[in-house]
């Protein structure tokens, strides 16, 4: 077993002392020179389960270098065990499981081809487990239990001597406080090969099964030149530390929480690095392990490329070609010539197909650079995920050693410089003679002509739908379009365009606007209309004006205050003729955006004669013409006008609404009008003119 004892009882005399020391010498060089030759230890943690009955199951995992000469893996391991507090000491032995000696993995970096586990020369390890279940003699709350791995590996570079000592583990146990704890036990192998000036985090995946919280600590490596001999702290090397423990760029850090190990190293060397584990729960320390670890840094490394690592050249829009730099070598001749080691997703899960892939600078067969060519240009921005696969060569990328990369090994890159915009809609209205409907749009910012194939204009009657294509149009400054086809006095119609660009990508359909609809009723005085019109959507918050326009070549006019509502009561001119009314809202009193609805159009037939009393002709243009309602609807007929002496002053034999007062001065006359209808319907009656 490790740690052997040799005890001597009675009295001896001089020659036998004398004998028994030559003995006892030969023995012990005999011993240490096996141990010398047995130098295997490559690293070794232990922990523990705290059973009911002062019953403690202890494990000790031993990490033996399989190419270590003279490599001796003993079939027991004794555990100390002391308690400061209750006067206690003891040991116990625990036996080798069987069905130890399994390789194990070195880390993310093993090397080329068989280990000299397996008959072939690159590093190996083997994994021994030592456990058993033994009564401790009473609960307490500081057992100290300990165990010495003979001896350590001889190829370690930062310790001195480090061959001749032994690996000393201990753990610290309160089975007085905690009686059911279990320590962390650790997933990962505490041997680990990396590579020269390579980031390395190495995780040991500690788990806690009593969810405990957890804090890391480096502490020095100890070990014994045997048996009798003191557990002491190994020397250094150099200027090494326990906190420094190799040489890396910028030192080694154990993160909290956590534990991982993160250093650089800068030369090649064999180091030793040792955790101390401590539990704590509520706060209050309750146990620790030890994990002494072998860290092999080597020149070159077995590093499986990761499409994670890799770098993507910056894509463009219409790229049909992707740069892709591995962050490790590939072997070229492993790489399909078709392409088949990859697959590549774009937005919306959409398949783009991969068509070769080449192999660009190799150099005795290793590259870290290929180009991957697509079937078609990528045209659309977001985010998209190349991965590797199995090829039609049956294998996915080879690295140095061989080794295959992973499937699904995916690379995630963006693509943002492809045109993105939307089309933006400005305005739809009945044009001014109510035969057609005029829409306009925007060219979307940042498109040019040389990316531009046309705009589709759609229809609809619906604001959700369905659309139908109206038209297209092929030139980018086409932004206005004139539906002859629509018939602007029946229905509001909803428009909504796109662009379609020579990548392919057509923006989505801009957001659809109504026009607007105007319906007029009758009232039952036919002195008066409602007006009744559909919201427009072009713009936000639209102020509506009815707008009149009549058959004697007068100009438009506004009728009444602008309003927000979507009705209006419209009282009608008194005028006989032909009107015309609609509505209109402009873009917060832009000219240039005005949307109108479809004309209403009506007459004003008024039948009824009315005569004024009086009239004002002084040229003030309000009342300066003596104006018979109605009489154009009667010609040929008279007028005569009489002082208030009965003097005729004014007569014409067909009127035309049109006598000014001839300079008459202010005053009373009296006037006689024979109306030219059915009846020879006569007025008459008294007039004042009134200049001032």
């Amino acid at each position: 077993m490790y740690i052997c004892k040799l005890l001597f009882k009675g009295k001896f005399s001089l020659k036998k002392n004398l004998y028994l020391y030559i003995l006892i010498t030969a023995f012990q060089l005999l011993l240490f020179s096996h141990q010398a030759r047995a130098s295997h230890a490559a690293a070794a943690e232990i922990n523990y389960t705290c059973l009911p009955g002062n019953q403690i199951k202890v494990t000790v995992n031993l990490f033996s270098d399989c190419a270590a000469t003279g490599q001796q893996v003993y079939t027991t391991l004794d555990i100390q065990y002391n308690s400061t507090s209750c006067s206690q000491s003891g040991a116990y032995t625990i036996p080798l499981l069987s069905g130890g000696g399994v390789e194990v993995a070195t880390g993310d970096y093993p090397d080329c081809g068989p280990t000299s586990c397996n008959g072939g020369s690159a590093y190996g390890i083997r994994k021994y487990v030592y456990e058993g279940t033994f009564t401790l003699p009473q609960a307490c709350s500081d057992w100290i239990l300990s165990c010495e791995l003979i001896n350590r590996n001889n190829i370690i570079t930062t310790i001195n001597s480090a061959n001749l000592y032994s690996i000393y583990l201990e753990a610290v146990v309160d089975n007085l406080n905690y009686p059911n704890n279990a320590s962390p036990f650790f997933n990962n192998s505490p041997v680990a090969l990396t590579c020269l000036n390579q980031l390395v985090s190495y995780d040991g995946q500690a788990t806690d099964p009593d969810l405990d919280s957890l804090v890391y600590t480096l502490i020095a490596p100890r070990g014994s030149l045997g048996p009798g001999n003191p557990v002491v702290a190994l020397s250094y090397t150099g200027t090494y530390s326990p906190t420094n423990p190799l040489s890396t760029v910028s030192g080694t850090t154990v993160g909290n929480p956590g534990g991982v190990l993160s250093f650089s190293p800068d030369q090649l060397q064999v180091a030793v690095i040792v955790i101390r584990i401590d539990e704590y729960r509520n706060g209050i320390l309750i146990g620790s392990v030890m994990r002494d670890m072998q860290i092999n840094v080597q020149a070159l490394c077995n590093i499986i490329p990761s499409m994670q690592q890799a770098i993507m050249t910056a894509v463009n829009c219409k790229d049909s070609i992707l740069d892709l730099h591995l962050d490790k070598v590939i072997q070229c001749s492993s790489l399909s010539a078709d392409g088949s080691e990859f697959r590549l997703l774009g937005p919306n899960n959409t398949p783009l197909p991969v068509i070769a892939a080449t192999a660009v600078g190799c150099v005795g067969n290793f590259t870290d650079h290929i180009q991957i060519s697509l079937n078609s240009p990528l045209v659309q921005n977001g985010n998209y995920a190349l991965w590797t696969k199995n090829g039609n060569d049956l294998n996915v990328l080879l690295n140095r050693c061989g080794n295959d990369m992973l499937e699904n090994d995916t690379l995630f890159f963006s693509l943002n410089n492809c045109f993105s915009g939307t089309m933006d809609l400005l305005n739809v209205s009945v044009n001014n003679i109510n035969t057609a409907m005029e829409i306009t749009w925007q060219i979307p910012p940042g498109l040019t002509g040389s990316d531009f194939v046309n705009y589709k204009l759609y229809r609809s009657d619906l604001p959700n739908g369905p659309y139908t294509l109206l038209t297209t149009l092929n030139n980018l400054t086409d932004t206005f379009y004139t539906d002859v086809s629509a018939s602007v006095e029946t229905q509001p119609y909803n428009y909504s365009v796109s662009a379609t660009l020579n990548t392919g990508y057509v923006t989505p359909r801009s957001d659809s606007i109504q026009s607007i609809f105007l319906q007029c009723v009758e009232n039952a005085d036919s002195l008066t209309m409602d007006l009744n019109w559909t919201n427009y959507q072009g713009w936000n918050n639209p102020v509506y004006e009815v707008e009149q326009i009549d058959s004697f070549g007068n100009s438009a006019v506004i009728i009444g205050s602008a309003t927000t509502s979507l009705s209006s009561h419209y009282v009608k001119p008194t005028k006989n003729g032909l009107y015309h009314v609609r509505v209109r809202t402009s873009n917060q009193g832009n000219p240039e955006l005005i949307s109108r609805s479809n004309w209403c159009e009506f007459r004003v037939l008024n039948t009824e004669v009315v005569v004024p009393n009086v009239f004002t002709p002084n040229d003030d243009k309000r009342n300066d013409i003596f104006v018979v309602q109605n009489l154009e609807q009667y010609p040929n007929s008279s007028l005569i006008i009489y002082d208030r002496w009965g003097k005729e002053v004014y007569k014409n034999n067909n009127y035309l609404n049109d006598w000014k007062g001839n300079n008459l001065e202010d005053g009373t006359y009296y006037y006689v009008l024979k109306v030219n209808d059915a009846n020879k319907t006569q007025f008459h009656g008294t007039l004042s003119i009134f200049r001032k």
